[in-house]
């Protein structure tokens, strides 16, 4: 008998060490919010937002900022629909749809703004930046961005284009506004 009970403490023992390591040890947090995205070939995560808003301009359509940094970079994204609902509309924007900025620090809290999307420095097409927003409601907001930034200060030591691939934003508080037209 206690060979047989020894047994059975064994075996549930065994199983409680099994249950005890499941497979979540990643602890991601999926209602984490984070900006983070490849920027020139490194990583980049922002450690503070500095403005998330998305705005109705009266009838007219809405607006989506965001501006983030972290000690060595600051970068904005922007879209705009000509649509007026809840949230932004759960698509891609591209072209003139779209507004990005990414300014490097130079010191004491300053940063120069060095790139932007403006064909005009480059030829990129309609599509050179991408802005796909995946969620929006219940005042978060989560998507991706990518593209090319080119630069629009001469005589910096930076080099002409810098790639941003992998952007994400996710659940980003924002703040709701209306302005009337």
């Amino acid at each position: 008998m206690k060979v047989q009970f020894l047994k059975v403490c064994t075996l549930v023992l065994g199983l409680i060490c099994i249950v005890s390591c499941s497979s979540d040890d990643d602890n991601t947090d999926t209602n984490a919010s984070y900006i983070r995205a490849q920027i020139g070939g490194e990583s980049w995560e922002a450690t503070q937002t500095l403005t998330s808003t998305v705005l109705q301009v009266g009838d007219l359509g809405m607006r989506f900022d965001l501006s983030a940094q972290n000690e060595d970079i600051r970068f904005t994204v922007a879209a705009n629909q000509f649509t007026v609902s809840e949230c932004m509309d759960l698509t891609s924007y591209t072209g003139d749809n779209t507004l990005t900025t990414l300014w490097y620090a130079v010191g004491d809290g300053t940063y120069a703004g060095l790139y932007d999307e403006d064909p005009s420095n480059g030829d990129p097409g309609e599509e050179n930046f991408v802005i796909s927003i995946t969620s929006c409601e219940n005042g978060l907001i989560s998507g991706t961005f990518s593209g090319t930034q080119f630069i629009i200060v001469s005589g910096s030591n930076r080099p002409d284009t810098v790639e941003i691939t992998g952007g994400e934003f996710r659940n980003v508080p924002f703040t709701f506004a209306v302005i009337e037209d």
